[in-house]
């Protein structure tokens, strides 16, 4: 009960996106900022009780957010695909495997008007249109 009841004090705003209620949790509020909280929060793989705001994603336009087992993928209105959390198997689509603690552009796609995005526990898929 305290938990939802911090949630609700930090992002009092309207949400115009989904809760997400396993960790990562995620947010969009309608001031466009994204906020992350529980485990792998938004600076590393320690559990964050605070929501801390991802800044790769400020002021940009998610149409769509989804989540895998430890990682996340966001789809802007322009069809940019940005993802962060675990990336040890090649799930954020970066040129590494490494854990990214914010959100990062996936460069491969920039090119590409994206349309739609979905995951798997351990993998992601975009899709252009």
């Amino acid at each position: 009960m305290e938990e939802a009841q911090h949630k609700r004090e930090v992002l009092n705003e309207k949400m115009n996106a989904a809760v997400v209620e396993k960790p990562p949790s995620l947010t969009n509020t309608g001031g466009r900022q994204l906020f992350t909280f529980g485990q792998g929060g938004g600076s590393g793989k320690q559990t964050m009780i605070h929501a801390v705001e991802l800044l790769g994603l400020r002021d940009k336009k998610i149409v769509q957010l989804v989540l895998g087992h430890e990682h996340a993928v966001a789809l802007t209105e322009n069809g940019t695909v940005w993802t962060w959390g675990e990336g040890s198997r090649g799930q954020l689509a970066h040129a590494d495997l490494q854990y990214q603690a914010q959100p990062k552009l996936v460069q491969r796609l920039s090119d590409a008007q994206i349309v739609k995005i979905a995951s798997g526990s351990y993998h992601s898929v975009a899709l252009s249109g």
